[in-house]
């Protein structure tokens, strides 16, 4: 698909028989201390399936921990770099990865962050609406721009969010 086409990205539901499986969509802080995966743990206990950005910080920790305990993960790119590196990454542990170019900086600059949580929402949408359960974690921090617009966009779409830490970022998330 050429990087400027308005065609609504369509994907086919990632299982057959969705009813009974939990999807967890993650979003948040570049700069989330990888000595910190707790919260991310928790928001991926019992998941089968991951939906998650490509970042640093908190995609990154969520993107590990989904290799390592055997769900599957849904990575949404926003660069033609980073989603060949996943290509690699994909082919080289032989894992069960799905990627998704839906954005890239180069050609969309800062609107390639929102279109990027514009695609990972639609994508649970889909799910959603095949029956699947969807649990939405954001893991703001106080420059957690693109996290708080991705938590806006899953609002606007129906979606509980679950901010997960209201302790680190206190009255900022009545922002949200």
């Amino acid at each position: 698909m050429h990087p400027r086409s308005r065609r609504r990205l369509v994907l086919p539901p990632l299982f057959a028989l969705a009813s009974s499986l939990k999807l967890v969509v993650i979003s948040g802080s570049r700069s989330w201390p990888e000595s910190n995966p707790g919260p991310i743990e928790n928001a991926l206990r019992g998941a089968e399936a991951l939906i998650v950005g490509d970042a640093t910080g908190v995609d990154a920790i969520a993107l590990r921990l989904a290799l390592e305990w055997d769900v599957i993960p849904n990575v949404y790119a926003a660069s033609r770099k980073r989603y060949n590196e996943l290509v690699d990454l994909r082919e080289r542990l032989g894992t069960p990865m799905t990627l998704v170019l839906a954005a890239d900086w180069e050609v969309d600059f800062k609107k390639a962050g929102p279109k990027r949580n514009g695609a990972m929402v639609q994508r649970a949408v889909v799910e959603r609406d095949d029956g699947m359960e969807i649990l939405c974690a954001a893991f703001p921090l106080p420059d957690s721009t693109g996290t708080i617009d991705c938590m806006r966009q899953m609002r606007r779409a129906g979606f509980s969010v679950d901010p997960w830490v209201s302790s680190l970022v206190g009255d900022n998330l009545t922002l949200f």
